[in-house]
């Protein structure tokens, strides 16, 4: 049987958008380039260039790390143009994980939380707050949330577990100063589905208690991780953790770079969480 070379190859459309599906997943970073293959290759792979999003400040470009595909990199300003271009129904459609980073009280986000309203996954680092997000926040299908609770909840002397923000949250990566005893966050039980919790790497007194609160008061709690920058650091901290380490669900890890890590696991990839489960299963 002979082919006509002349003709172009030819696969099944489902077949080919998996192709495409799979490579654009595999290799972010080609994606602006499947893009320019063919208009139905675009229709496909435009909707996962914009699932994963990272918006900076205006001074915080070059403190990135080494993210694995910085074209989908926004400086604000770009942003709030950009979500101008398409109907508002596209960002819900398909954005669902969003790092805000170097945000100042004058910038407001508000617009940006808005269009995106399906998101699942929020990070912020480096942001203050000036505009009401929290009703933003609370009106998102949040399942992960990271950040400076004392930066949102700025109106309050502490943070209001039974806000709305929390209400579906299961992984919750609390930036604060948590040297408080446990009574400043006793609340932290009233999260109905909170299963796993990550802490910054804090020396103090009162470290140990406020993680042997968490452990017997969070009913529903799989992981508690402390985040650690680097190994020396876990390693001075070990002993302020010695009466909660005997508990399965209590994890030492570090995380050199939170931001890449971050986007691994909005990828679908190994982040601190999955090596935090995978140290419990162990045990």
């Amino acid at each position: 049987m002979s082919t006509d070379p002349n003709l172009p190859p030819s696969l099944p459309a489902d077949l080919e958008r998996l192709i495409f599906e799979l490579t654009a997943t595999l290799y972010p970073e080609h994606m602006p380039d499947l893009l320019l293959i063919a208009r139905r290759v675009k229709i496909w792979i435009e909707p996962l260039l914009y699932r994963v999003l990272f918006i900076y400040g205006p001074e915080h470009q070059g403190g990135l790390g080494d993210l694995h595909f910085r074209p989908r990199l926004h400086s604000l300003a770009r942003y709030r143009n950009f979500i101008h271009t398409k109907p508002a129904s596209f960002f819900h459609a398909h954005v669902r994980h969003v790092f805000f980073v170097g945000i100042r009280p004058a910038d407001d986000i508000t617009e940006i939380l808005a269009v995106c309203g399906a998101s699942v996954n929020i990070a912020l680092s480096l942001v203050q707050m000036s505009a009401p997000v929290l009703p933003l926040l609370g009106a998102l299908p949040l399942q992960r949330f990271s950040g400076y609770l004392s930066n949102i909840f700025t109106h309050l002397t502490g943070p209001d577990f039974t806000h709305p923000l929390f209400t579906q949250l299961t992984h919750l990566d609390i930036r604060d100063n948590y040297l408080d005893s446990w009574d400043h966050w006793a609340d932290l039980a009233l999260v109905p589905h909170l299963s796993h919790l990550s802490l910054r790497r804090k020396r103090g007194p009162h470290s140990g208690a406020m993680c042997g609160g968490v452990l017997a008061h969070c009913d529903g709690l799989k992981v508690l991780v402390i985040v650690f920058h680097s190994y020396s650091d876990l390693n001075e901290s070990a002993p302020i953790f010695a009466e909660v380490a005997a508990d399965r669900r209590f994890v030492m890890l570090v995380v050199a770079d939170y931001k890449a890590d971050w986007e691994e696991g909005a990828r679908g990839g190994e982040d601190y969480w999955v090596r935090a489960e995978e140290a419990v299963k162990s045990r």
